[in-house]
């Protein structure tokens, strides 16, 4: 393995093989000095990650009986003094994450607005025409990237800025159709929604194999794992006087994760189509797997801090079953069929986090303690189509800068509630985003991209929407951290 300066090996690491063939490895401190594998080890990473329709507030807002206030108009209460599931939504497979998500109500966005990909990471509407006819945001920067183009986030260039997932099934003869983006960033006076991938074949390649797809490779290549291709490098490493025996561990674990993903990425581009008329479903289920897989190994090995993953599908067969128009219906019906379309959903959040836990990192904390994970959604109530009452979970304390295991509720007292729908008044959401980017250690400097201070679109600032008063005690809290959530 060739010596390289401290900083760069603590950043991303190679093992060389036959024709230039690289491999990225994982961040391994046994090979570092004391303060570099320190410094490595508290990194802190963020992800986003989007799902559509909003959700039906029966299904997804736990039982709040018995919440304490912990701050003006906040209500808290733990996680574990549930029993049962903790809702409809976030039902038995989050029950061995409980300590480590955070389920958050009472975030209101200041738009007018309807169906939204960017709110999530943007806290901003679209200009003319509209999210669904491509216009950019009125407030065209995205946490993600922000992240990315931060000096106190990334001191020193990263190999790759941020991993943005858009899974898609392959459909219609095999072709794969574009997956979609939340993301976007402004440098220049030009706006730009920032691309995503959406096959998990490319990704691999691109990133942990060091190589591109070429328009005709060699069967015989592409049947060779990877890390095979690389195999005097690894057992030379693998067996080196300077590798502590857990990183033996680390290391041995992770090519055992890409052979295993390598190997089922083969086998899924092993189908072909019979026909012009027949199409060729993948089983959704299995295509999540992979991409969550990928972003995983690219955050646990230092190869990014920074990814977003779009989960579009509610079936593993990647049929929608009327998600959409179901969002627009109320009763008990379609509560349950909601409940039923979004378990999918959450059944691959809860396999990020899970996987995400279960990597020790070399400070003795989890990949998920030292990240910030935020589920969020296009709408708050699907029937309304606005962003009133936004349902989030977080998951990881950010190296304990974020309250871990709690429902919070932010909603004002009653009485004072929205003009339109008579919900109540909750607190701005680009709080969320403010505090979740303090949690990644950036400044209001870093974030503050627009006009004035703050974070996001305010058209709704200053109006008089909301009965009873009580907005003007949010109007100086561009700045703010949510109470309770936030920890410093």
């Amino acid at each position: 393995m060739t010596d390289r300066p401290e900083r760069r090996l603590a950043r991303r690491a190679f093992l060389r093989g036959a024709g230039g063939f690289a491999l990225a490895i994982p961040f391994l401190p046994s090979l570092l000095g004391s303060r570099v594998a320190a410094d490595a080890s508290t990194s802190r990473r963020f992800v986003g990650v989007f799902s559509l329709n909003g959700q039906f507030e029966a299904n997804w807002h736990p039982d709040m009986t018995g919440a304490a206030t912990v701050a003006p108009n906040t209500l808290a209460r733990s996680l574990t003094d549930i029993d049962g599931p903790i809702s409809n939504i976030i039902g038995p497979q989050f029950d061995g994450l409980r300590d480590k998500i955070t389920l958050l109500r009472g975030l209101d966005g200041l738009t007018e607005s309807g169906h939204n990909r960017s709110f999530p990471l943007t806290a901003s509407a679209h200009t003319e025409g509209g999210m669904e006819r491509g216009s950019a945001p009125f407030f065209p920067y995205s946490v993600d990237a922000v992240l990315e183009h931060a000096p106190s986030f990334y001191a020193t260039p990263p190999v790759l800025g941020a991993m943005r997932l858009s899974p898609m099934l392959r459909r219609y003869n095999g072709e794969l159709r574009a997956g979609e983006s939340f993301s976007w960033w402004t440098e220049d006076g030009v706006t730009t929604r920032l691309p995503v991938q959406s096959d998990a074949e490319v990704v691999f390649r691109q990133v942990f194999a060091g190589s591109e797809p070429s328009e005709g490779p060699d069967p015989n290549e592409r049947r060779q794992l990877v890390i095979d291709r690389v195999k005097e490098d690894f057992d030379r490493l693998r067996t080196s006087p300077r590798l502590g025996g857990q990183d033996r561990e680390r290391l041995s674990n992770y090519a055992d994760h890409l052979r295993d993903l390598q190997t089922r990425l083969a086998a899924a581009g092993s189908v072909t189509c019979t026909g012009p008329d027949v199409a060729y479903l993948e089983d959704a289920e299995a295509m999540y797997t992979n991409h969550i897989d990928l972003l995983v190994a690219a955050l646990a090995c230092g190869i990014t801090r920074v990814g977003t993953l779009f989960i579009k599908h509610v079936r593993a067969d990647g049929e929608m079953a009327g998600f959409h128009s179901n969002s627009h219906l109320s009763g008990p019906e379609a509560e349950r069929t909601s409940a039923g379309l979004n378990a999918f959903i959450a059944t691959r959040v809860a396999e990020l986090l899970t996987k995400m836990d279960a990597i020790v990192e070399p400070d003795g904390n989890t990949l998920l303690d030292n990240s910030l994970v935020l589920w969020g959604n296009e709408l708050g109530d699907g029937g309304s189509h606005g962003q009133l009452d936004m349902p989030m979970l977080l998951a990881g304390s950010a190296c304990g800068r974020l309250r871990t295991g709690v429902a919070i509720d932010y909603r004002s007292e009653e009485g004072v509630t929205w003009t339109n729908g008579g919900k109540r008044l909750g607190r701005p959401y680009s709080m969320l985003l403010t505090t979740a980017m303090a949690a990644m250690g950036l400044s209001h400097h870093e974030w503050e991209l627009g006009d004035g201070p703050g974070f996001g679109d305010y058209q709704k600032l200053g109006h008089r929407y909301a009965k009873g008063g009580g907005w003007d005690r949010y109007a100086d809290a561009r700045r703010e951290m949510l109470p309770h959530l936030w920890m410093g």
